[in-house]
């Protein structure tokens, strides 16, 4: 099991690395902080114990902007990422629905669907959509249709007049197509 580090163990962690521990010396004291806290308040033993790996990431993620780490501003960060993490949430009411209308009705492809709701503040996953494809088959899905295979797109860059100059891509004009609408020289 995934346990987050407390503000009381970053504020051991900075101390010691202050004092000049070692990683594994501060996770070794981690440990048995929370093996006594286990012994005494008569819970089980945890599974898991913490690794200098675990010490040098959380040194490395939650420093300041000018590379101290300061344990408080350390767990603000820490609780920040964990708000802005999203988790599975129920798809809304009409938007799965909408998105299969879009897939049939417009030929889109699930990332095009995903991007376009996403503008109407709607949120599905391309994923979502797929799940969709592959679970209703008899809906007149067809593999070949929706999956990414039949939605590569192909990039073409226009040359430029003078011989020997090309184009970086991101600075060359890029003209999309899908593949059936490729010409046959370029397949």
């Amino acid at each position: 099991m995934y346990n987050q580090l407390t503000l009381a163990q970053r504020y051991t962690i900075s101390t010691m690395r202050q004092n000049g521990f070692s990683l594994k010396a501060i996770a070794d004291e981690l440990n048995r902080i929370e093996e006594e806290a286990a012994i005494s308040s008569g819970n089980p033993l945890p599974e898991k114990k913490r690794s200098a790996s675990t010490i040098s990431r959380e040194l490395k993620r939650n420093r300041t902007k000018t590379g101290r780490y300061n344990p408080k501003q350390a767990d603000e960060m820490a609780r920040e990422k964990r708000e802005r993490i999203v988790r599975n949430t129920a798809i809304k009411p009409g938007v799965l629905e909408l998105a299969i209308k879009l897939l049939k009705g417009k030929g889109w492809s699930p990332e095009q669907i995903s991007g376009h709701l996403k503008k109407e503040g709607k949120r599905i996953s391309k994923e979502r959509i797929y799940q969709e494809i592959r679970r209703k088959p008899e809906q007149g899905f067809s593999k070949k249709k929706y999956y990414p295979q039949g939605w590569r797109f192909f990039l073409k860059t226009i040359e430029h007049p003078n011989p020997g100059f090309t184009f970086a891509p991101r600075t060359g004009t890029i003209h999309l197509m899908r593949l059936p609408e490729r010409p046959s020289k370029w397949r």
